[in-house]
């Protein structure tokens, strides 16, 4: 499986911009210009056509988002969403993903818990650390146990989609104590972990340019949330809006180059035989992505492990059957409640 699910982590990168291609075969491509294209043309190109996809500030994204949304970790302005009281559930998104993928799950769950989604490094209205390490696995780990810790939290029921699900059981075999239960969502073990992508540093501006004015487009982001879904009616102008606004903040260029850094000492992969929290592993049928056998793979894996394979979703069940999401995530939960009260 950890081959297997490492090639699929690669892709998740890619199913965020399926026509986008910067590396192939271990080789450094061209990044849409032709390889005898001179440096001092590709700059003229790349300043010609600066400022053709204008970025949102990050203090207007201060000025506009609720200030009761953000937690102020040293020095960072980390984003979160959070309704509800009880027992935390930690809702931790994909590769792209954000806070806005949860929307229509938060209020299913608020009901019954205190629900709290958080965007990380690099994603949705957190701040662009200027530091790399922030971007590696490791990284992200820390925001999370960070961010628990600065809100008083001691243990959480994780649910994490694709890349977060990474983040999910690293959290639960390092930080066994945090967690009660897990919620794995057409994710597996291995994050993205890009720092092996060859990009000449003469590249990278254009590189830089390339995902910010022709990936990070609304074509590009309607186009890889339809190859993400089964149902293609699911993705709507509101939604690929809320995935591309989150995505084009100011900070691009540092989480750029934090993402494809080398990862001086990445997360060894774990034992899933040893992680003995609960778990549920919820899985899109049609997942394109990270194939269903992988979940069948994990769920035997687990020691505590049930699957729930949604019939008509691809790798995004919660925005394909939220109905179908939530019923199986409040079914799971309520016997871990009943499980302590026992």
């Amino acid at each position: 499986m950890g081959a297997m699910g490492g090639r699929n982590m690669r892709a998740s990168f890619l199913a965020l911009s399926p026509r986008f291609s910067l590396v192939g075969n271990g080789r450094t491509c061209p990044i849409g210009v032709g390889r005898g294209v001179s440096v001092a043309l590709l700059a003229s190109v790349l300043l010609s056509a600066a400022g053709c996809m204008p970025w949102e500030s990050y203090d207007s994204v201060l000025a506009r988002v609720p200030a009761g949304e953000f937690v102020d970790i040293e020095g960072q302005s980390v984003h979160i969403e959070r309704a509800g009281a009880g027992e935390t559930v930690l809702l931790l998104h994909g590769f792209g993903g954000s806070t806005f993928e949860w929307r229509k799950i938060m209020p299913g769950l608020a009901g019954s818990f205190d629900v709290l989604a958080v965007d990380l490094n690099g994603f949705g209205y957190t701040e662009r650390p200027v530091a790399a390490e922030a971007y590696s696995p490791a990284g992200q780990l820390e925001l999370v146990i960070r961010l628990l810790d600065r809100l008083g939290i001691q243990q959480v029921h994780v649910v994490g989609h694709s890349y977060g699900a990474g983040v999910a059981l690293h959290l639960a075999a390092r930080h066994p104590q945090r967690v009660r239960s897990l919620v794995i969502v057409d994710g597996v073990q291995e994050l993205a972990q890009f720092g092996g992508l060859r990009v000449p540093a003469v590249l990278k501006p254009a590189a830089r340019w390339y995902l910010g004015n022709v990936v990070l487009t609304t074509r590009n982001i309607r186009g890889a949330l339809r190859d993400a879904v089964y149902d293609k009616t699911v993705v709507t102008a509101d939604m690929v809006e809320g995935y591309l606004t989150r995505l084009r903040v100011e900070g691009f260029d540092l989480a750029f180059d934090g993402f494809l850094a080398p990862v001086a000492d990445p997360l060894p992969l774990l034992e899933l035989p040893e992680i003995e929290h609960p778990a549920l592993l919820i899985w899109g049928e049609h997942d394109t992505v990270f194939d269903v056998s992988l979940a069948v793979e994990m769920a035997d894996a687990l020691p505590y492990a049930q699957l729930v394979r949604l019939q008509r979703s691809g790798h995004l069940p919660m925005e394909e059957e939220p109905e179908a999401f939530l019923r199986a995530v409040r079914t799971f939960l309520a016997a871990r409640m009943e499980d302590a009260q026992r």
